[in-house]
Parts: C-alpha cells; sequence; structure tokens
C-alpha cells in the first residue's frame, strides 16, 4: 500500500504525457492538413488564373493564325505556280521574294532535306539531318503530296526562337516550298507575347516558380537553351505531357 501514492503519480504522469502527445499530433496533423488544404487552394487559383491568361491568348493566336494560313496559302500557290514557268531554284529573285512577301521568309528545302535556297540568311545551307529527325519525316511525307500545309507555332531550328511555318511542295515533288515567319515580328506578338505572359504570371503567382508552354506537337513556346521540344524534358513530364 505504501507504493500507490508513487504508482498513482507515474500513472498520471503517463496518462498526462499519453494526452499531451495525443494532442500534439491531432493539433500537428491538423495544421499540416490545413496548409496542404491552403497549398491546394492556392495551386487552383494559380491555375485558374493561368488557364483564363493563355485562353485570351489562344483567342488571339487563333484568329491570327487563320490570317496568316491565307496570306501563306495565297503566296505558296503563287511561287508554286512560277515553279512550273521556272523550275530553276538558284535563279529565282530572292530579294524580289522577300520584298513581295515581307516579313516572311521563304525557303527551298530539297528531297535530301537541305536548305536549297533561302530569303533567310541563318538557314542557308542548313541541314535537317543532322538536327530534326521528326521534321525530316515531316518532309518525306509532304514532298509526295500536292497539299497546303500550315503547322502554326514551332521552334526555330536555325534560330532557336517561335515562328510559324507553312509549306507546299513543287508540281514535280523535287522541293517543298515554305514560308516562315518570326512570331516577334508580328503584330499579335506586341499584345499577346508568351515571353511577357510567363514573366507576367510567375511575378505575380508567390506559388508559381516555373512555367513551361507547349504546343500540341510538343514543341516550346516560351523557349530556352535547354528546351525546345518535350523531349528535352524529364520523363515524369514527358509521361504527364
Amino acid at each position: 500500500m505504501k507504493n500507490l501514492p508513487l504508482k498513482l503519480f507515474l500513472s498520471l504522469v503517463i496518462f498526462a504525457f499519453i494526452l499531451i502527445f495525443t494532442m500534439v499530433v491531432t493539433t500537428t496533423k491538423l495544421f499540416l492538413d490545413n496548409v496542404i488544404e491552403e497549398q491546394h487552394k492556392q495551386r487552383e487559383v494559380i491555375e485558374r488564373n493561368i488557364f483564363m491568361q493563355l485562353s485570351e491568348m489562344d483567342s488571339a493566336h487563333a484568329y491570327f493564325s487563320q490570317l496568316e494560313d491565307e496570306e501563306m496559302r495565297k503566296g505558296l500557290y503563287e511561287l508554286r505556280d512560277y515553279y512550273e514557268e521556272n523550275p530553276d531554284v538558284h535563279t529565282w529573285d530572292l530579294e524580289e521574294i522577300e520584298k513581295k512577301y515581307a516579313p516572311r521568309e521563304f525557303y527551298v528545302i530539297n528531297a535530301e532535306n537541305q536548305v536549297e535556297v533561302t530569303t533567310h540568311e541563318p538557314s542557308k545551307n542548313f541541314d535537317f539531318n543532322e538536327c530534326c529527325a521528326e521534321f525530316v519525316r515531316l518532309i518525306q511525307e509532304r514532298l509526295p503530296t500536292d497539299e497546303f500545309y500550315f503547322d502554326g507555332l514551332e521552334n526555330s531550328a536555325a534560330t532557336r526562337d517561335a515562328w510559324m511555318y507553312s509549306y507546299l511542295a513543287t508540281p514535280d515533288h523535287r522541293y517543298l516550298l515554305e514560308f516562315g515567319i518570326r512570331f516577334g515580328d508580328t503584330s499579335v506578338a506586341k499584345y499577346f507575347g508568351y515571353e511577357e505572359k510567363v514573366d507576367n504570371l510567375l511575378a505575380n503567382n508567390d506559388g508559381l516558380r516555373e512555367l513551361r508552354i507547349l504546343t500540341y506537337e510538343g514543341f516550346a513556346l516560351n523557349f530556352s537553351s535547354d528546351l525546345m521540344t518535350v523531349d528535352d524534358l524529364n520523363a515524369d513530364i514527358r509521361r504527364a505531357y
């Protein structure tokens, strides 16, 4: 009996310890659950903000793309008709072509996937076999056809910035005629540029550390030295894409 007070005291201490421990664990869990919930809410707000702003850009770009599609289609069919009169592309007056179709650049791609002639200085003698297996596949698919192709925004392999491109094969299917316009030279880019939009979103959303914008084809629209396509991203992001 004389150890009873000690046993009661120890029991109370143990009970108090268990109670405090349980309260601490419960409080910590509630706190962490609250933090996680707040993070989810913050992420949802950021995602909605990104979606709304990029949707506005998509609408503007869709309208501009439609206009550019029509202009490029008209110009490439004119040059295709001219090719039937003069199939020696090396004799074409590139200065006159550049003047007539500016700010678009003109390219002639041969069956060996090389730029035969062009108004775009950085692309002269460019060989797509050395860099761009997917584009080489597209060249070989499009050369035998008589269809006009408008690909919208992509990254230029020669200059590593965003361009819009269109393609039309010559009647004898020896060459692929191409138009390209640098996105930064378009009127829509002045008000709806991807780089500026991403910078703005990063500056105004504290929980947003990085933002990559990819086209359906996997080309990066806000490019950098380490990213041109989805293939440059890690395996987890590629699977998510």
